[in-house]
């Protein structure tokens, strides 16, 4: 898949055709991924690069108010405002067409991966297996393999992480997962007998929570469901 760098809007050809073909490019092959229900990474990494399209936008604004507080006088032979030191103009930005090109066009394709992502977590369900502890920070969740028998099995568990800023240390919940075995129900095995048989094999949680996920549709199960799942387990458990 076509990918742009961190600092695709600024390093090399500054070009409002050359970016723009490279942000189509890249746009056309996340449609198509999209359209193959796999969401992750390309639907992050879309977000963050159009968070810091925002971003410099709003410093590009800033920077305009600026020189606007600056106006030295107006040049009435080619009716322009003169910003700044005496005789210069302020012309237009090939990044600003560009920055005002891309932002419309990532924000199409977020709202694709958008509705694509709500309608996996909409018709997702849930159950738990079993009794749930008081303590749920550890466990264990099961994913079907729709529309087949299979369950993935993953072991949770919740953590609280710490980041420094000028307010103090801030909270943050992190969710660690690992990938435990793939188990087939059948008329001898239940989710429940799966639960009894994992806490027997592994000892590691004598009263684990467990939860089981019905995603009812296809996806990709890596790129798709698993991080939506883990999404809606955060709800839960956090």
């Amino acid at each position: 898949m076509f990918k742009l760098s961190e600092n695709w809007i600024t390093e090399g050809l500054m070009d409002f055709e050359y970016k723009q073909y490279l942000l189509l490019a890249y746009l056309r092959d996340i449609h198509q991924v999209f359209e193959n229900r796999i969401l992750y990474p390309p639907f992050a990494e879309l977000i963050e690069h159009h968070r810091r399209l925002k971003t410099i936008k709003e410093n590009l604004l800033r920077i305009k108010e600026s020189e606007e507080k600056e106006l030295k006088g107006i040049d009435w032979q080619n009716l322009r405002l003169v910003y700044g030191k005496e005789n210069e103009t302020r012309e237009p930005d090939v990044l600003e067409e560009i920055i005002d090109f891309s932002i419309p066009k990532m924000e199409e394709e977020i709202h694709h991966g958008k509705k694509i992502f709500d309608d996996i977590e909409t018709h997702l369900k849930y159950a738990t297996v079993g009794l749930v502890p008081l303590d749920k920070s550890v466990g264990y969740f099961f994913i079907q393999d729709y529309p087949t028998s299979d369950f993935y099995v993953y072991q949770y568990e919740l953590s609280a992480l710490y980041i420094q800023s000028d307010e103090g240390n801030i909270p943050y919940k992190s969710l660690k997962t690992q990938y435990i075995s793939t188990y087939t129900l059948s008329l001898s095995k239940s989710l429940t007998s799966i639960k009894q048989e994992i806490i027997k094999e592994l000892q590691d949680i004598p009263n684990p929570a467990v939860y089981s996920f019905f995603p009812n549709q296809h996806a990709s199960m890596e790129y798709t469901i698993l991080p939506i799942v883990k999404r809606v387990l955060m709800k839960l458990v956090a």
